[in-house]
């Protein structure tokens, strides 16, 4: 995985013409009316959701107001990843999926900082994010000659970069037991690491420890329910798993400088 370059980018009026690059271009609308043409196929551009250009496939942008694009160029290395990201489709949506969204959050987040070691850190969050986009279409990994193009045995991956795919089972199973307890042990024993190793990797990846993490997408899940939903706040406390909504407000309002109640009269008044 290689991430040639990374970037907001404003369409007012100008299109972009249609053209070709070898290498894959994928688009995030952030915000703004237009569409994207991509080979004979024309998308409207809709906040939230993304497109996918191929190497030496023809495509456009067509801003029909202010249109703000993430777009992310990148190239791949080995046959079988190449090969399953041939299968997908050129349109995705991202922000109705809450792990699609976090997981082009992070992209986005390290391609454009200047941090130490943003390059190797957006390559790696950009692996991830695909992998999980091949799940959610149900694209089926790609057998090489060696090993799957997603999980093998650690000592026959070649790179840092193979070995936090292994991650990415234990980021679904926080997602998919969410409203269930979640202990540092369950999370260890799923990815066969001791509990030690396990968290000093998770956080040189995601910058947090494990348990911190299941928290942190305990509120982000209760934020969309907050926004979205007519649900209590005990209700939604018990769906993204806090114990106690004493325990639930309380921690909310440590992170989000507000409590859930006022969290969501905000977005409700589209604050």
């Amino acid at each position: 995985m290689n991430v040639y370059t990374i970037f907001v980018s404003d369409h007012i009026s100008l299109p972009v013409t249609m053209h070709t690059h070898n290498y894959y271009q994928f688009i995030y609308c952030q915000k703004g009316v237009g569409a994207i043409q991509i080979g004979n196929n024309n998308y409207s551009a809709v906040p939230g959701r993304a497109y996918l250009v191929k190497p030496m496939e023809e495509h456009g942008i067509m801003p029909m107001d202010s249109l703000r694009l993430i777009e992310v160029k990148f190239t791949v290395e080995g046959e079988a990843f190449e090969k399953s990201l041939s299968q997908l489709p050129s349109e995705f949506e991202i922000d109705e999926y809450l792990s699609l969204r976090l997981s082009f959050k992070e992209v986005a987040k390290e391609g454009l900082s200047q941090r130490t070691y943003s390059n190797e850190a957006t390559n790696s969050a950009l692996k991830l994010f695909l992998i999980r986009l091949l799940r959610k279409h149900d694209v089926e990994a790609v057998e090489s000659k060696s090993h799957s193009v997603y999980f093998d045995t650690p000592h026959r991956r070649s790179s840092p970069e193979d070995r936090d795919v292994e991650f990415v089972q234990v980021i679904d199973y926080i997602e998919k037991h969410l409203s269930e307890s979640i202990t540092l042990d369950d999370l260890a024993s799923l990815a066969h690491f001791e509990k030690s190793y396990l968290t000093v990797r998770f956080k040189e990846i995601w910058g947090i420890s494990p348990m911190k993490y299941v928290n942190w997408m305990r509120v982000e899940r209760a934020k969309v329910l907050l926004a979205t939903t007519d649900m209590s706040i005990t209700d939604i406390s018990r769906e993204v798993g806090f114990g106690s909504i004493h325990y639930f407000s309380r921690y909310f309002k440590e992170k989000e400088n507000m409590t859930p109640n006022e969290y969501r009269t905000e977005r409700q008044r589209g604050i």
